[in-house]
C-alpha cells in the first residue's frame, strides 16, 4: 500500500515532459484498442480516468490494479500476467467493457454499472443497482466522455529505440522511457528522504 501512496506523491510531481509524453502513450493506446474492439470513441479513457485518473500504479482499497483497475480474478480471466503493465491492463480492461456491451444488448449505462458493481448486481437489480457508488461512478465517466480527450498527437519510438511497427511497441517504447524517469525520481527522493527500500 505504502508503493502506491509514493508512486503517487510521484505522479504529482513529474516533469511535464514526462507527464505529457505519458498522455500521449496512453491516448494512442485508447484510440488502438477501442477501434480494434469497435467500442466507442473515448470509452476506455474515460473509465480509466473514472478507475484510477490515469495512474497506472494504483491499488484501490479492493485490491483492484492499475488504469482499468482490474480485479485479480478478472485480470486472471482475461490472461492478464502483470496488471501494472498499461498494454496489458488497458488491453483486458477494454475486452471486459465489449463482453459487458455485448452482455446487456449494447447499453452502455448498463455495462458502465457492471464495470463498476458486477454484471450480477446489475441482472440481480434489473438495471443500475441502487448503490450510490456505482450510480456516481456511471455519471462520472459519461461525463467524462462528453469532455475533450487527451491529447492525441501520435506517437512515435525514438531513434535510439528504433522503429516501431505499430502502437503497441510505440507505446512501450515511451512508456518504458517514462518508467525509467519514475525509477530515477523514486531513487533521488528515496536517498533524500532516507529511504533505503521502497517495500
Amino acid at each position: 500500500m505504502q508503493v502506491g501512496k509514493i508512486d503517487e506523491s510521484f505522479s504529482q510531481t513529474k516533469p511535464a515532459s514526462m507527464r505529457q509524453a505519458e498522455t500521449q502513450s496512453f491516448a494512442a493506446l485508447f484510440r488502438e484498442v477501442e477501434a480494434r474492439l469497435q467500442l466507442p470513441p473515448g470509452l476506455v479513457e474515460a473509465v480509466a480516468r473514472a478507475e484510477s485518473g490515469l495512474n497506472p500504479r494504483a491499488v484501490s482499497r479492493a485490491g483492484a490494479m492499475g488504469l482499468m483497475q482490474l480485479m485479480p480474478g478478472t485480470a486472471r480471466a482475461l490472461g492478464v500476467t502483470d496488471p501494472f503493465d498499461p498494454v496489458q491492463n488497458v488491453e483486458a480492461g477494454a475486452r471486459y467493457l465489449r463482453q459487458l456491451l455485448d452482455r446487456f444488448g449494447g447499453d452502455l449505462r448498463l455495462a458502465l454499472a457492471a464495470y463498476n458493481a458486477g454484471p450480477g448486481a446489475v441482472e440481480r437489480y434489473r438495471g443500475i443497482p441502487p448503490y450510490p457508488e456505482t450510480q456516481a461512478y456511471v455519471e462520472k465517466v459519461l461525463r467524462f466522455l462528453q469532455e475533450k480527450p487527451l491529447d492525441t498527437t501520435p506517437v512515435t519510438a525514438s531513434p535510439a529505440y528504433g522503429q516501431a511497427a505499430d502502437l503497441t511497441e510505440a507505446f512501450r517504447a515511451a512508456a518504458a522511457r517514462a518508467y525509467a524517469e519514475v525509477l530515477l525520481w523514486q531513487a533521488v527522493a528515496g536517498s533524500f528522504l532516507g529511504l533505503d527500500s521502497l517495500e
